[in-house]
């Protein structure tokens, strides 16, 4: 695992595109259990609160994996790499490692079922990863989500189509909210995202939010897990020129 990351978790690849990782969590806990040391203190205490091992595995591989990552891109020892909570509890690589050159390093982790997506660039970033799933109420999720004209849209979808259309605009609006710092504190019936968001292609524009003039690449795609889930990625970034690279567990094709 190690080798993998350090070959791929490269700073300057970075200045051409963001990256984003892929793990499951069944093909890397057993790693990671190994690596219980790198936890702080407060880590392990969280750690040690979960109720359920599902979740305790979850939090385990995540900040592993996220301190793996971290150290190769800055080229630091994995057991120097810190993550304190900034504004609005946003996990942040600690003010002591923010130094020259990547000290403008950025991430965003998302987690759903046993699927995890980090992703890193030198400017803000977003990503945000769900499986596509149904739930009962419907009105109260469109009025939450969604503006007047994209629930109204979704009404008028089919119903095989319904749940899939409408995680592309979940997953990319959390996407969008990571990347401007705001995460679940914006209100998402407050701005629209573009029709057809790219899969992961080309730049779109995002109206609301003071971001109407700002390209913000917003890209979607669409996974199946090796649970059969269907999962719906998304990703969002400032100032990039290319589509992100994902890279997927090793033992993964």
């Amino acid at each position: 695992m190690e080798d993998w990351i350090q070959q791929l978790a490269i700073l300057d690849h970075l200045k051409e595109r963001s990256h984003i990782w892929w793990f499951e969590i069944d093909d890397c806990l057993e790693y990671c259990l190994n690596k219980t040391m790198l936890l702080s203190p407060e880590e392990a205490e969280r750690f040690r609160s979960f109720r359920f091992l599902t979740d305790q595995a979850a939090f385990l591989a995540r900040r592993v994996l996220l301190k793996m990552l971290i150290a190769s891109y800055m080229r630091l020892s994995v057991e120097r790499v810190r993550i304190i909570e900034g504004q609005g509890r946003k996990p942040m690589i600690a003010p002591e490692l923010a130094r020259a050159p990547a000290g403008n390093l950025e991430f965003s982790v998302s987690r759903s079922g046993q699927s995890i997506a980090i992703g890193f660039a030198l400017q803000p970033i977003g990503v945000d990863l769900e499986i596509v799933r149904e739930f009962s109420d419907v009105d109260s999720l469109l009025g939450s989500c969604c503006t007047l004209d994209e629930a109204r849209a979704l009404r008028e979808e089919s119903p095989r189509l319904f749940w899939d259309r409408f995680f592309r605009l979940w997953t990319g609006k959390e996407a969008v909210a990571k990347a401007v710092g705001l995460g679940l504190s914006i209100d998402f019936s407050s701005f629209s995202l573009p029709e057809e968001p790219s899969s992961f292609r080309r730049p779109a524009l995002v109206t609301g939010l003071g971001l109407d003039t700002r390209p913000l690449w917003l890209g979607l795609e669409r996974f199946q897990s090796p649970q059969r889930n269907v999962l719906m990625l998304a990703h969002a970034a400032f100032d990039w020129q290319e589509s992100p690279e994902v890279f997927r567990n090793p033992s993964r094709p």
